[in-house]
């Protein structure tokens, strides 16, 4: 049996379909209802948290909020294991740069290496659709703290060049 970091699978939001869909919605309304306890996306929402524990409201987010969402640029890259989410990178296109916003692995899965997994995935599905700098979030979160700063270590086998206030230039060719 392999390492967790190379037995889960990454694979982008949007271009899921069927069972991937379902079990990736469904982790998508979970985090809402569920966010990790004490995070700053948990301050934000509040006990607004109880209203995406209402089942008619989860149905409206799955079937228009994330349909509207991709139209303006979000996805998420979807880490999973065994049929089962167990985290993310949630980030948007901006015209020619993408913007890193959230990392979540699962508290039952931290420590596993998976979150060095994402910053390579995350700059191959930038130059893969010609997209030439990243933001690797504004640092507020540590998941994403430690993303940037393990990538700007491997910046050059990455094929990357670390700039100023989380930006990453993505060199043509590595």
């Amino acid at each position: 049996m392999g390492e967790l970091s190379d037995l889960a699978k990454i694979y982008p939001y949007s271009e899921s379909s069927g069972m991937q869909r379902r079990i990736a919605d469904n982790y998508l309304v979970d985090i809402l209802a569920h966010p990790d306890e004490g995070s700053e996306f948990d301050k934000k929402i509040g006990p607004f948290k109880k209203i995406f524990r209402i089942p008619v409201v989860q149905d409206l987010l799955v079937s228009v909020a994330t349909k509207y969402l991709l139209t303006k640029g979000y996805d998420l890259l979807m880490l999973s294991h065994e049929d089962t989410v167990i985290g993310h990178y949630a980030f948007q296109i901006h015209d020619d740069s993408l913007h890193v916003f959230s990392i979540r692995i699962d508290p039952k899965y931290r420590g596993n290496g998976l979150t060095k997994r994402f910053g390579p995935e995350i700059i191959n599905y930038a130059r893969n659709r010609g997209i030439r700098r990243i933001r690797d979030g504004a640092g507020g979160n540590e998941f994403i703290k430690r993303d940037y700063a393990l990538i700007c270590l491997n910046a050059s086998s990455l094929g990357v060049k670390p700039l100023d206030n989380y930006w990453l230039e993505l060199e043509s060719t590595v």
